[in-house]
């Protein structure tokens, strides 16, 4: 599953609003086309249709997966921010949907879960923030070699450069 078309987004906004596919099934499929390309570009239409008035609505409505919704959007941001990041012409939008990410991810996981350490600690490396990186990443049992990587860099170049250290 390659780069999707927006007839193919239209129509998996439809199936979920029209309920032809459960939520889950919605979940996956977006998580699917995240998985689909390395480069995760997928995750820039991905955003938008989980952004939209409608499935915002839809989301909000049926409070009960919100979790699932909170998860998969802190997901989703954390990969346009990768995209963004190592794109390197938009450092800024990037930090702005690292932020975004974080932000989704507080509403359903604990400051100390893994995910929201990763998240703290990829903002810190944009911050250039090497003693900020290091205790975060000392906190960290998961993407551990990736952060040791974040902080290689800044100790080598003095500046965050995504597409090189991650």
């Amino acid at each position: 599953m390659a780069h999707q078309s927006g007839t193919f987004y239209k129509d998996l906004k439809r199936q979920f609003l029209t309920g032809e596919i459960i939520p889950e099934e919605f979940q996956n499929k977006i998580l699917e086309l995240d998985q689909s390309t390395p480069d995760r570009n997928n995750s820039l239409k991905n955003i938008e249709l989980l952004c939209d008035k409608e499935i915002v609505s839809w989301f909000t409505q049926n409070s009960e997966y919100l979790p699932m919704y909170s998860s998969l959007l802190s997901l989703t941001e954390f990969h346009v921010a990768q995209s963004k990041a190592c794109d390197e012409k938009d450092d800024k939008e990037a930090y702005e949907h690292f932020k975004k990410a974080l932000e989704a991810g507080q509403k359903i996981y604990d400051e100390n879960a893994d995910w929201i350490i990763y998240i703290k600690a990829t903002l810190a490396y944009l911050e250039n923030d090497l003693v900020k990186l290091r205790k975060l990443t000392g906190q960290a049992s998961a993407n551990s070699k990736t952060l040791e990587r974040l902080i290689h860099g800044l100790e080598k170049r003095g500046a965050p450069k995504y597409s090189e250290d991650y």
